[in-house]
């Protein structure tokens, strides 16, 4: 059975997924802690915690249109290695500044730096695994993010405050590590024979090319269908914790277990999800996610106390492992082999709209409303995800079906 979820990969999966682990350790100490840290050890107040969480988003953005493109051109594994070395020289700047807008500064240059690299990774996955394989592995990138994300907040949650230069420090060095062993043992990926033969990659020829995938029907669904989903999903680590922080006591140690909890349950139900669901029309099990996404978000809006927190929190988790099941999957699945990396960094365009925009409109509606309000705006925005992913199903349905159709035709030998 374990074979059956882990074996068959390529040996830069494997070096890729332990390093990542690693590293989000120390990624998931600082991240969910984030608006704590800038409001109680940089006396931040609520706008400027908005502006700063809007900031890197923003270097996110720039850093996947571009890392995509040279990803295609020049090669995942250099993309890979200049982004990390970014992302160490913001950490490494974290641990010496205490002015806010430095640190702003940095979560620009932080944003680029892990984005730039983030669609070479993806495109790496995709390179180097069959179709049949890709579901499994892209599931395994997203386990060794929670295994991170279940054993960081709770060290995090006293370490960030009491020792910020410390953690920050440590990470960058980490970080650098981490970009040597990249460069030492993991091969270029990209695929030498790939001739530039779809439209998108003809017409952008010496451009960086994103305006001509962007006509693409599908990709469009696809990024709409997540950006409702990540409006919602941002708030889980922007304001949800300044929520529990008004209404519930011991609001820290709270939400460090929901993270870990999270983290946990990603790491001990992805791979078994992913083949399980394996058997199902992706984009129905999409369209699952959008529904299950919402339900859990309504129950945190709903509620006060912290056992019904939890079980709403574990209703969102379950909706965010479904979803993580397919969707790079999907994504990979229809984009032109040679735009890939571009498709990838495109993929990223909606969780950088939505982190920029959702910390605005959230902190505006909770500081106007409060949190239950702000909950329940964005539970209706996360519940539009599942008619979007039924047109998205409805369009791939209409361009199979012609193939289908030959294919039926076709007399049996």
């Amino acid at each position: 059975m374990l074979s059956g979820m882990f074996g068959g990969f390529d040996r830069s999966i494997w070096i890729r997924f332990w390093g990542m682990t690693l590293l989000n350790v120390g990624t998931f100490m600082i991240r969910p802690f984030l608006a704590l840290y800038l409001a109680n050890g940089l006396g931040a107040g609520l706008t400027i915690i908005g502006f700063v969480l809007t900031v890197r988003p923003l270097g996110a953005f720039f850093g996947n249109m571009l890392g995509g493109y040279f990803a295609d051109k020049i090669g995942r594994k250099p993309v890979m290695i200049a982004g990390m070395l970014l992302d160490a020289a913001a950490l490494g700047g974290y641990a010496l500044t205490d002015s806010v807008l430095w640190f702003a500064l940095l979560s620009f240059l932080q944003g680029f730096g892990s984005s730039f690299a983030e669609p070479a990774v993806s495109a790496m996955v995709a390179d180097v695994t069959s179709e049949q394989n890709r579901a499994r592995a892209f599931s395994l990138m997203y386990m060794g993010n929670n295994v991170g994300c279940a054993v960081g907040p709770l060290l995090g949650v006293s370490l960030l405050l009491a020792h910020p230069a410390t953690l920050f420090g440590i990470m960058a060095t980490a970080t650098v590590a981490f970009a040597v062993v990249i460069a030492l043992f993991i091969p270029e990926s990209k695929p030498e024979n790939i001739v530039c033969e779809s439209d998108a990659c003809k017409r952008s020829q010496n451009k960086i090319g994103y305006g001509f995938i962007l006509q693409d029907v599908k990709l469009i669904l696809f990024l709409l269908g997540s950006f409702a989903i990540t409006l919602g999903y941002n708030q889980m680590s922007s304001y949800l914790p300044l929520h529990l922080e008004n209404i519930l006591p011991d609001a820290s140690w709270l939400y460090g277990v929901m993270q870990s909890l999270n983290g946990i349950l990603c790491v001990v139900l992805s791979m078994p999800v992913a083949r399980f669901l394996s058997r199902f029309n992706p984009y129905h099990v999409m369209k699952a996610s959008g529904g299950v996404y919402t339900l859990g978000i309504l129950i945190l809006a709903l509620n006060h106390s912290s056992s019904l927190m939890l079980i709403g929190f574990t209703v969102f988790t379950l909706g965010e492992i479904i979803s993580a099941s397919v969707s790079k999957k999907l994504l990979a699945d229809f984009a032109p082999d040679d735009m890939r990396a571009r498709y990838m960094g495109a993929s990223g365009f909606s969780w950088i709209v939505a982190a920029t925009i959702g910390p605005l409109l959230g902190g505006q509606l909770m500081q106007q409303f409060g949190g239950h309000v702000m909950l329940l705006v964005f539970t209706l925005i996360m519940a539009l995800s599942v008619p979007v992913y039924r047109m998205l199903w409805i369009k791939r349905k209409a361009e199979l079906q012609p193939a289908l159709e030959v294919k039926k035709a076709v007399p049996l030998a």
